[in-house]
């Protein structure tokens, strides 16, 4: 089950151990190599620590990324339109043909072009969140093009 932040509400059973244990000891940084759920980051995150969360899962790991390591990036409505737009389109092949064991085809056509969308590539070119973040990507860009 998902709450609203959008954390697993199944796996908060020792969360509340853990945290008065550690609320108790002096700390401002902590590893978690083997994170799983990014739960104990993220309280630990707003006690001000910092926080490294790594795993070998990478859903775990994208997780943690997102709910540790982002302070401020959120989507809105066009970016979802956007990254949403003619998802169940078939394209001419898969990307991903392994998604067919595991869904149907409608969805795994769905799945395919969601991740295929550009939204996911890494990209220096203007409007990227790179570019964003980095003006002189942005400049360099420009002059170059």
């Amino acid at each position: 089950m998902q709450t609203q932040n959008g954390l697993n509400a199944g796996s908060i059973g020792w969360l509340g151990f853990e945290l008065s244990v550690l609320r108790r000891l002096k700390f401002r940084s902590v590893a978690l190599p083997l994170a799983g759920e990014p739960n104990l980051g993220l309280y630990l995150k707003r006690w001000n620590a910092r926080v490294a969360a790594n795993d070998p899962a990478q859903w775990a790991w994208t997780k943690s990324q997102a709910f540790v390591e982002n302070n401020s990036e959120t989507l809105t409505e066009p970016d979802l339109d956007a990254l949403l737009d003619d998802a169940y389109v078939p394209r001419s092949y898969f990307r991903n043909p392994t998604l067919l064991t595991w869904f149907n085809e409608t969805d795994a056509w769905w799945f395919d072009n969601v991740r295929a969308h550009s939204a996911f590539t890494p990209t220096y070119y203007s409007g990227s969140l790179l570019s964003e973040r980095f003006p002189h990507l942005k400049e360099k860009v420009s002059t170059s093009a």
